[in-house]
């Protein structure tokens, strides 16, 4: 779920609340809210690949768009099958990610010109058992309103160990990677101006050193 897409092929067949449990000939797990913006409108959304003749169902948010893993695309699998297959690969990587982001929560405030909060309101946590390398793998996103409560907007989880173990998060590089496309754009509109244009520069090195140093680890492996 780390890699937050919304798939538009397909139908929304149907819509199940987290709270209640989904049926479809039969008890089907109950899904879960989003682990990334809490809703509870969460889909199961059929997808057919007409050019491969394959059928594979996923659960997603319909708030946020986060996807869960998709069942399995074997035709021999009924729909039920790959429905039940669906929600519960959901509720597992969203319990993954909350049991994630559960311990530890440090605040972040690079982002924030005074102050704690960013513009918006906007509070940073870094949360979860600190990796072999020293970091937090989960980042929470939400705004501190005037009520005293937060409304969480999302959260980005990083790989955490070896991906030739399994990916289960995102890289810097492609977080880095969006910051990059939405400035670019904002640079092609109407209110281009020297600050975009200078973090577009220092975000592009970043992105390239970063690629250096896989480059680097890569080039290390090969030589074992």
């Amino acid at each position: 779920m780390s890699a937050r897409a919304w798939c538009l092929q397909g139908d929304v067949r149907r819509m199940w609340a987290g709270s209640e449990t989904a049926r479809r000939g039969g008890r089907m797990s109950e899904l879960v809210k989003c682990p990334f913006c809490n809703s509870s409108e969460i889909t199961i959304d059929d997808h057919f690949d007409t050019p491969v003749g394959r059928f594979s169902i996923q659960a997603a948010c319909g708030r946020c768009y986060a996807i869960g893993p998709s069942s399995d695309e074997s035709s021999k699998a009924s729909i039920e099958m790959k429905e039940q297959q669906a929600a519960d690969r959901w509720n597992q990587r969203a319990g993954n990610v909350v049991a994630m982001c559960k311990h530890e929560k440090r605040h972040v405030t690079a982002h924030a010109v005074d102050g704690a909060l960013g513009d918006l309101n906007l509070r940073v946590t870094a949360s979860g058992e600190y990796s072999p390398g020293g970091a937090q793998n989960c980042y929470q996103i939400a705004e501190q309103r005037e009520d005293g409560f937060e409304w969480l907007h999302s959260i980005i989880v990083f790989q955490n160990g070896n991906p030739a173990d399994g990916v289960n998060g995102v890289t810097l590089e492609a977080v880095l990677a969006t910051c990059f496309d939405r400035l670019e754009h904002f640079q092609k509109g109407p209110y281009a101006n020297a600050y975009n244009a200078e973090a577009l520069h220092h975000i592009e090195r970043a992105i390239e050193a970063l690629k250096d140093r896989t480059r680097e680890r890569d080039r290390v492996e090969a030589a074992k």
